[in-house]
């Protein structure tokens, strides 16, 4: 009769027990691996077409605002006008303030901000009879309703906000819209400036919104006019757009709106 088996016995066997679970844990501890590996590497490819992909749109994206801006320059050339200002000019401009609204007819006639399909001269006068009235609203790119609110001494004074602007307004600061920051554009087109007199708003209407200069850090004309291909047609001031019909069609003034 065989009796119970000693631990001398039952090493080997057990021994081997356990080299065998120990290559089983290796074997799925290697699997586990690989699979994870595996993993990784699907995610990497993945992640790599993801960044791919989104870069081709950003690339796409960046190729049709270059086209757009190209468009929209090319139709806004002919528009471009060679205006200077001189002291002289000035100097006329601020005298013709004193003829009341025929003088300041005449002052925002000089500028060439008012725009062409709403009136002549008459117009003009007519409007800068109307003095500081913040309800009324010069067809130029200027709001007159934030003027007054912004700089109370000309809401107290007699003048129209626009021949204000023009015979004084600019060379004292200030800025004609919430939509262009006078210091903004003044820091970006010095030289033009410099070279020619004229006041910030004069050279964006004149100059540089066809050129693609932005009248305010939060408008971007070559992005502004990726979104509205008429105005590669058109050839229409980006900003009085925007403030026409733009806004309405909630087209985005600015990548970061």
């Amino acid at each position: 009769m065989t009796g119970p088996a000693t631990p001398a016995q039952d090493g080997p066997e057990l021994a081997a027990k356990v080299e065998l679970l120990a290559l089983r844990h290796a074997a799925l501890r290697e699997e586990v691996q690989r699979a994870q590996a595996a993993e990784a590497l699907t995610r990497s490819r993945l992640s790599q077409a993801l960044a791919d992909a989104l870069l081709a749109v950003a690339r796409a994206e960046a190729d049709g605002r270059a086209a757009a801006a190209k468009a929209y320059r090319a139709a806004a050339e002919p528009s471009i006008r060679d205006r200077r200002r001189n002291r002289v000019k000035r100097r006329l401009d601020r005298a013709l303030v004193r003829l009341r609204s025929v003088g300041g007819a005449l002052v925002i006639a000089r500028s060439g901000l008012w725009a062409r399909a709403s009136g002549g001269v008459s117009a003009m006068a007519a409007y800068a009879r109307r003095g500081a009235d913040p309800t009324a609203q010069p067809a130029a790119l200027l709001d007159q309703a934030w003027y007054l609110a912004t700089y109370p001494d000309v809401a107290a004074g007699r003048l129209a906000p626009l021949v204000h602007y023009i015979a004084r307004g600019w060379a004292e600061g200030r800025s004609p819209h919430p939509l262009f920051d006078r210091a903004f554009y003044a820091a970006r087109n010095a030289e033009a400036l410099a070279a020619t007199g004229l006041s910030s708003l004069e050279h964006f209407v004149h100059v540089g919104a066809a050129r693609g200069c932005d009248p305010h850090p939060l408008f971007s004309i070559d992005h502004y006019v990726a979104q509205a291909p008429e105005l590669g047609q058109t050839g229409e001031n980006p900003l009085a757009h925007y403030l026409r019909e733009g806004w309405r069609r909630d087209l985005s003034p600015h990548p970061l709106f």
